[in-house]
């Protein structure tokens, strides 16, 4: 009887632990919470150089947008007063962050006033930043400070270049060149990744053409096209030209990634929606600098040939001399040798992609709200989010906040 007894025992035994395993799993799926208290679709809140735009993911526009006050403007895009660029792209250290609290937060509660989103509890937020691949980290904390004020959950970071080609996912190779009013940015993008290490940014806004052709910086509207746009994004020989930078891009691409890379050019941006005609203008530039060889560099000799008379840019009542003339030719030359492994990429550029039905200035938007929507609907916890706490400001930012005259002083709505 001893066997059998302890045969029952032991399965007693094995049943009384597999029902104890059982429960506790029971637990634990009871017991797990979610980061994340809710499962509506996040608000977004994108900062462009000029404007701030919210709404929420998923859809196709902003409600509304709003002029940032100028002092946002210098300090994300690391410009002084005169619009030069000064030092870091991730902007100036210089501006208190009582100040920056002052500007933000009615910013923010002008934003979430026009949404109609009374409870900033029941919505995490998505801040889109396009100050290239890394947020200002003094902006970013404040903005932390500001929403947690404001009893936001969670909040995320994210490069406007990164989302972008979110707005095309028919084309898993493309090069994006987002040119705003301060800076102008290169990424490649190949088998729908993201190519950090091909980023490239220059100062090559339409604020510095505007200031250029000796006008108001912060001036939005429409030129003729100048000798300073030229220089500005089409000279070749300025290292901090978009051409350059443009080619500069596709050259730290990988070898077989550029051919496919180079035929999907995507323009972004404001600069963009006031000069339709640079992506055009740059494709042929670039085109011409990877095609120049020893017969396009006659051509280029006879045109200044000795006896063509060519001015002096120091003096314009001056003509170079055939000493001077030949050393333009022999520098256009060897800057197009730098270039020369890219050469047969030139009959890959045939046009850049057309975005539409988003206007130049709002692809940025659609590719946000597309990704994250689409990633809200698989896990509202996806780690792409990378969701966190808002940090609480530090008290001296409230304090100095009570001395802000209004709220229209920071920001001006956009009818």
């Amino acid at each position: 009887m001893a066997g059998p007894i302890a045969t029952s025992s032991s399965r007693s035994g094995s049943g009384s632990a597999r029902a104890m395993i059982s429960s506790t799993r029971r637990t634990a799926r009871t017991t797990t919470t979610r980061l994340t208290t809710n499962v509506r679709l996040p608000v977004l809140l994108e900062f462009t150089s000029c404007f701030c735009r919210v709404g929420y993911a998923g859809e196709a526009l902003p409600h509304f947008g709003v002029l940032l006050h100028p002092d946002l403007i210098d300090y994300n895009h690391g410009c002084d007063t005169n619009g030069s660029t000064g030092g870091s792209m991730l902007g100036r250290a210089t501006m208190e962050r009582a100040r920056l609290y002052q500007l933000l937060f009615p910013l923010v509660e002008e934003c979430f006033g026009r949404i109609h989103h009374p409870d900033p509890t029941t919505r995490n937020v998505v801040v889109i930043f396009d100050t290239g691949l890394t947020c200002p980290q003094t902006w970013q904390e404040t903005l932390e400070g500001v929403l947690h004020e404001k009893h936001v959950p969670h909040v995320t970071f994210q490069s406007c270049l990164s989302l972008i080609p979110t707005a095309f996912p028919n084309l898993p190779d493309s090069l994006t060149v987002h040119v705003t009013n301060t800076a102008a940015y290169c990424m490649a993008q190949a088998g729908s990744l993201t190519l950090p290490f091909t980023f490239q940014t220059v100062p090559a806004g339409y604020r510095q053409v505007m200031q250029a052709n000796g006008g108001e910086p912060d001036l939005l509207e429409p030129l003729l096209w100048t000798e300073a746009m030229t220089t500005c994004w089409l000279d070749p020989s300025n290292p901090n030209s978009l051409v350059t930078a443009f080619l500069s891009c596709i050259q730290a691409c990988p070898r077989q990634a550029r051919p496919y890379v180079i035929g999907n050019v995507v323009f972004t941006g404001e600069a963009i929606s006031f000069r339709p005609d640079l992506p055009n203008r740059v494709l042929r530039q670039v085109k011409t600098v990877l095609l120049q060889d020893d017969e396009n560099r006659g051509s280029y000799e006879q045109q200044y040939q000795p006896g063509t008379p060519l001015k002096s840019t120091e003096n314009p009542n001056e003509n170079l001399s055939t000493a001077k003339i030949g050393n333009l030719v022999d520098d256009f030359t060897r800057l197009c040798q730098t270039w020369s492994e890219l050469r047969p990429l030139a009959g890959r550029i045939v046009g850049y992609v057309d975005t539409a039905p988003y206007p130049a200035d709002r692809v940025v938007w659609a590719g946000s709200s597309v990704w994250a929507q689409i990633w809200h609907g698989r896990d509202p916890d996806a780690k792409a989010f990378g969701w966190r706490k808002p940090i609480a400001a530090v008290p001296e930012m409230k304090t100095e906040y009570t001395t802000m005259v209004s709220t229209n002083a920071s920001c001006t709505v956009l009818n």
